[in-house]
């Protein structure tokens, strides 16, 4: 079940995470992702609206200000493409925009109207900080 592995895997993170935290032993990356502005302000968005699952290791969360949250998650021990399409939240190619992505760990902006993919390696994930564009 997606959602039961998302959970374990989600927990598993917090527990580890947290005995780092309390021993003093996080790594620099760990640290650097709990200081990430937008990880932040996405886990504190006003709206406070949870995740959506719309496909298998694609979740989706709406945000304030036209924005939204994607992430697109490895749980298998083997490489996978993932893809979040714009339709899977109610936006047809010909309704007038384009979505703008940002990864939330480089920095990378990618431009697109139908679909964003990506390849994940075992066990990873990326996160995007999307809005709407007015073509």
């Amino acid at each position: 079940n997606e959602k039961k592995g998302y959970l374990d895997a989600a927990q598993k993170d917090v527990d580890k995470v947290t005995k780092h935290f309390m021993r003093g032993e996080l790594s620099e990356e760990e640290i650097a992702i709990l200081k990430n502005p937008l990880i932040t302000g996405i886990c504190r968005d006003e709206e406070a609206r949870p995740a959506r699952l719309l496909g298998e290791g694609v979740y989706c969360k709406f945000l304030t200000d036209c924005e939204y949250a994607v992430a697109l998650v490895n749980f298998t021990d083997s490489e996978v493409n993932r893809s979040f399409c714009t339709y899977d939240f109610g936006l047809t190619w010909n309704a007038g925009y384009y979505c703008e992505a940002s990864d939330i760990f480089t920095g990378e902006v990618t431009d697109f109207s139908d679909a964003l993919e990506a390849t994940l390696p075992a066990g990873s994930s990326r996160m995007y900080l999307m809005r709407l564009i007015e073509r």
